[in-house]
């Protein structure tokens, strides 16, 4: 997977080269816009990691998948169950609103998480009345009932969740919010585990 990405990064890169030495060869064409414009299609691949999204003149936008960081922490802290295969079927509520208001779909998966983080600490006999999500993921984490790759995980996951339910509405492709969602219900389902 990762040689695969690196092989596409190459060519998007060598791709963008050869456009740009094309456009500059040629003795009626200067360096313009469009030039410019292949430029940052050449380096962007390899930027992708600085930036959330990048939109360029003429209104192309290229949107990042900021989730997929989030993931790779998550698989590489065991968070998910190999055994547990994905499936089509609807285990929880704000996925039947995802095409429809993906921002609210993204608030439900906050709120799932937050609600299972909770009924992790009740059922552990930690008192966290009146506690936000940092200090409970804190608690969970001092508690050894999640580990500190776990609670960096859940940390970022929540950052980013709220970070798109306060983001304009048209940012959001069903794809992006659908994968998004995906990752969340691979965590929720190994919350769940963890709850008797």
């Amino acid at each position: 997977m990762l040689r695969n990405i690196t092989l596409i990064k190459t060519l998007t890169t060598l791709l963008a080269v050869v456009l740009v030495l094309i456009h500059i060869f040629f003795p009626d064409l200067k360096v313009d816009s469009i030039t410019l414009g292949l430029l940052v299609v050449a380096v962007l691949p390899w930027l992708a990691p600085l930036f959330k999204s990048v939109e360029l003149p003429g209104g192309m936008k290229f949107e990042l998948q900021d989730f997929k960081e989030i993931e790779e922490k998550a698989d590489k802290a065991g968070m998910f169950d190999k055994d547990i295969q994905p499936t089509n079927q609807i285990e929880y509520t704000f996925q039947l609103v995802a095409k429809e208001d993906p921002k609210l779909a993204l608030a439900g998966l906050r709120i799932e998480l937050e609600d299972k983080l909770r009924k992790l600490a009740y059922e552990n006999d930690l008192d966290t009345k009146y506690k936000g999500l940092g200090n409970l993921l804190k608690i969970l984490s001092s508690h050894d009932l999640i580990t500190f790759e776990e609670r960096s995980v859940l940390a970022d996951m929540v950052r980013m969740l709220n970070a798109a339910v306060h983001c304009e509405v048209d940012r959001f492709e069903y794809s992006n919010v659908s994968w998004a969602l995906e990752l969340g219900i691979k965590i929720l389902n190994s919350l769940n585990k963890r709850i008797k």
